[in-house]
């Protein structure tokens, strides 16, 4: 933890070993990430763009940005966006949809995108984040855009949470106290206009064993998926009695359970917001990985470490969320 805060952690967590399915709208899904969960939210969003209603991208870039090389990865795709050349990445999207790997990006028009990335940024640029922009402009009009470049945060999640490092600091847990509500403002900009947020009960956090919705052929382990994942399910949810939404929430490199505990599935601000509005929070675990995959920071797969067909409907952690998904949903 930064040397400035001490936040105290409560590691009890509703453990279930059977979470039921809930009355979920199939029109209401929607995903989020930061960094490379800001990558792995796009990939996802982009292979099942028919059942995604709206992205939150903070500090992350666009579809295929990789091109399946960590060097790529590293260089265009953090530091030097200039080398990031989009209709390249547009027709690698065409090549995914002609192969059968992703939904028609015709979808992509009726959805939403919400950009964020802090103006310190020192880890991912904020030319990256607008190439995602310009990216997604060839499927979707600017005004179904919102786009935040203004806020002086380092590399981070944003909150208003006094308990997390200012605004500016670099390192651990990567969510910082920008008096900017991070969550609340993407989830905005996706459903529309939301009720005030209210306290959540961290008794509707369950857990879920991961590793049983990992598809055949893989292990967890050899996916770089931890064996545990969260969702908060608001308390409007539980009995099933209203109809709810869901909304997936991808953490970042160096933001595993095992690096910063509950911080980002309980603290990063989503709670408040689904408890008030009856948004379910999904929130899937990547796992460190030092051999194969080589995976040192357990970030999501948005390079190719798994296999060359990480960013589609085939990708071993994309289908893995997928899995739990149609399992909240009720779905087979």
């Amino acid at each position: 933890m930064n040397r400035h805060f001490v936040i105290l952690l409560s590691f009890v967590v509703v453990l279930v070993s059977s979470v039921q399915g809930y009355n979920v709208s199939s029109n209401q899904v929607s995903v989020s990430g930061i960094s490379s969960g800001g990558y792995m939210a796009v990939q996802y969003q982009i292979s099942f763009s028919e059942s995604i209603m709206g992205v939150g991208v903070v500090a992350g870039g666009p579809y295929w940005c990789a091109n399946d090389n960590l060097v790529t990865a590293t260089t265009a795709c953090m530091e030097t966006p200039d080398l990031i050349v989009v209709t390249e990445l547009v027709s690698a999207t065409s090549f995914a949809y002609n192969t059968k790997s992703i939904d028609s990006p015709g979808n992509i028009g009726k959805s939403k995108l919400f950009l964020f990335s802090g103006t310190l940024d020192s880890v991912v640029k904020t030319g990256v984040v607008k190439k995602t922009a310009s990216y997604y402009s060839n499927y979707m009009q600017s005004s179904q855009m919102t786009q935040v470049y203004n806020i002086p945060a380092e590399h981070s999640f944003p909150t208003n949470n006094a308990s997390f490092p200012n605004c500016n600091y670099l390192g651990s847990p990567y969510i910082n106290n920008c008096g900017y509500d991070g969550a609340g403002e993407l989830l905005q900009a996706i459903y529309g206009t939301l009720k005030t947020p209210v306290s959540f009960n961290y008794q509707n956090l369950v857990h879920l064993d991961q590793t049983s919705f990992v598809p055949h052929g893989w292990s967890a382990s050899k996916a770089s998926l931890y064996s545990s994942a969260y969702a908060y399910v608001p308390t409007g949810c539980a009995s099933n009695q209203l109809q709810c939404s869901l909304h997936v929430a991808f953490h970042g490199c160096e933001q595993t359970i095992p690096e910063i505990g509950d911080l980002f599935y309980a603290y990063a601000g989503y709670n408040s917001w689904a408890e008030a509005n009856n948004i379910i929070i999904l929130y899937p675990q990547a796992e460190i990985s030092d051999l194969i995959p080589y995976n040192p920071d357990g970030c999501w797969d948005w390079w190719g470490y798994t296999s060359s067909a990480y960013a589609t409907q085939v990708a071993p952690q994309i289908l893995t969320v997928q899995a739990m998904i149609q399992y909240l949903m009720q779905e087979e």
